[in-house]
């Protein structure tokens, strides 16, 4: 995609009434900068946020409508998105004014309370490891999709951000809104997914979805364990609270496959010089 300065309005692909975000639509009082003291995972009862050094990713919901709210600044892509997403009517404005500020070892964004859940350490660029052997499948899973990758041009903009027990994804593209935060943990056998947050609208397949946990905060403090008897190449497994296994197939050094419930996921060891990544982030074991 071609990269642009500054974000269009975007009012496509949107059903129901289309609106400014009253709530959301002044210019926040404290804008997202850089700050390592702010960087990494952070959770509350109803939100969770994401910081990076580039990139800040919000989600939250309004108990009263269960609607669902996410934001995106990307300062240095002129990138600024806020998402209401409700049963019937999808609201997509510029500029949310998120406050943030630290107090003591809390986080307090709008004046909600939010504790770190997972640190984030960035690196310099470097060429991932390959996968040789099958007992560093699950190692490789994990490292290979640390870090920031982004692309964004006209009214599109697709960013994921992988830490090393989260996964997050904030994209408005190919006629699709999906939104998402999730737990990602890895094993030998393949991967352990557990989505507290999905607001999908995708037209191709005719999901609406807008689903979160009742506590962010309790679910990524007390993480599931991976049950490896639930892995089986031929098929997923389902999980009572949300929990999905993507199990291994087969792997190259620099590809690993596993089996994506209905899609075969290709997971492809990331060079250095890889194209759209914005941040590479340290590897925790």
């Amino acid at each position: 995609m071609k990269k642009v300065s500054k974000m269009k309005k975007i009012s496509r692909w949107v059903t129901g009434s289309v609106m400014g975000l009253a709530a959301l639509a002044a210019e926040a009082a404290t804008p997202f900068a850089p700050n390592p003291t702010l960087r990494g995972v952070w959770a509350s009862q109803k939100s969770e946020i994401v910081m990076t050094d580039s990139v800040l990713m919000y989600f939250s919901r309004e108990d009263s409508a269960r609607t669902g709210i996410a934001v995106l600044k990307v300062p240095s892509r002129g990138v600024d998105v806020a998402v209401r997403f409700s049963t019937d009517t999808i609201l997509i404005d510029r500029h949310a004014p998120l406050e943030v500020a630290k107090r003591g070892d809390d986080l307090i964004v709008n004046e909600e309370t939010f504790k770190k859940v997972e640190a984030i350490e960035t690196v310099a660029p470097y060429d991932m490891p390959t996968a040789e052997n099958r007992d560093q499948i699950g190692a490789r899973l994990q490292e290979w999709q640390l870090g920031t990758y982004m692309e964004n041009g006209g009214d599109e903009v697709f960013v994921t951000i992988g830490t090393n027990r989260n996964s997050f994804l904030f994209g408005i593209y190919k006629g699709m809104v999906y939104l998402r935060a999730a737990a990602l943990l890895q094993c030998n056998e393949g991967s352990l997914f557990v989505q507290n947050i999905r607001m999908m609208k995708n037209p191709h397949t005719g999901e609406r979805s807008n689903k979160a946990f009742e506590n962010h905060l309790e679910f990524l403090t007390h993480l599931p364990d991976i049950d490896r008897t639930k892995f089986r190449p031929d098929c997923c497994f389902f999980g009572e609270q949300g929990e999905i296994y993507w199990s291994y197939i087969d792997h190259t050094p620099d590809v690993i496959r596993i089996n994506g419930c209905g899609d075969t996921y290709t997971i492809k060891r990331p060079a250095k010089d890889k194209a759209n990544m914005m941040e590479w982030f340290r590897y925790e074991p």
